[in-house]
């Protein structure tokens, strides 16, 4: 509890989240209540999450600082993204083919990162952040897991520049397929996606 007693609220920016400074560096302040965590008996989900992204490291990953608790709440210090949400930019603002393809860039970068340490986090667009520099930083880690299989995520990874380029969300349908209900994109897939999808696609495997 020592390292938050001197830190300094800057701005709430969603439930029990914060903007602080702290070592005069800004940081983002998640409170957690015991009481909550305890009432959803998601103990053990909690203990992992702030485990496993302690120990990652990845600069488009968003970095856990440190994380503190005491009788009613756990106090979990992250990195702060200053620049806002993907879906934020999505919606306001523009996308130019460099800026398209250093997501793309980043986006398989982290994917590659977490087959190899054997983890696993559904990508999508609004776990993506941007920080102070526009590097992409993959935030809301609570689901991520271990996964002993490698997973290709690139459909994921297309979907996500699709909504970049053409501004509109990408409906779904669910179907089964072996056993298990899965997701489907529900794309209309024209040559004008295909060129410029797949362009960005081609542009990190060379």
């Amino acid at each position: 509890m020592e390292q938050i007693k001197n830190m300094k609220v800057l701005e709430q920016l969603g439930n029990n989240c914060y903007r602080i400074l702290i070592q005069n560096q800004q940081a983002q302040l998640d409170v957690i209540s015991k009481r909550m965590v305890l009432a959803n008996k998601s103990y053990l989900q909690l203990r992992k999450w702030i485990e496993i992204q302690y120990h990652i490291n990845h600069p488009n990953v968003q970095k856990l600082f440190f994380y503190c608790h005491d009788q009613d709440n756990v106090y979990v210090v992250r990195e702060y993204m200053s620049k806002g949400s993907l879906i934020n930019w999505i919606k306001y603002g523009d996308f130019d083919e460099e800026l398209l393809n250093s997501i793309a860039n980043q986006l398989f970068s982290v994917q590659q990162y977490l087959n190899e340490n054997q983890l696993y986090l559904d990508l999508q667009i609004n776990n993506i952040f941007f920080d102070e520099n526009n590097k992409i930083k993959i935030s809301n880690l609570e689901e991520i897991e271990h996964k002993s299989k490698k997973i290709n995520q690139s459909q994921q990874i297309g979907l996500i520049l699709y909504e970049c380029i053409f501004k509109r969300k990408c409906r779904f349908d669910y179907v089964m397929q072996n056993d298990q209900v899965v997701r489907q994109p529900r794309v209309l897939i024209t040559q004008e996606i295909k060129e410029s999808v797949l362009k960005l696609l081609q542009e990190y495997m060379k």
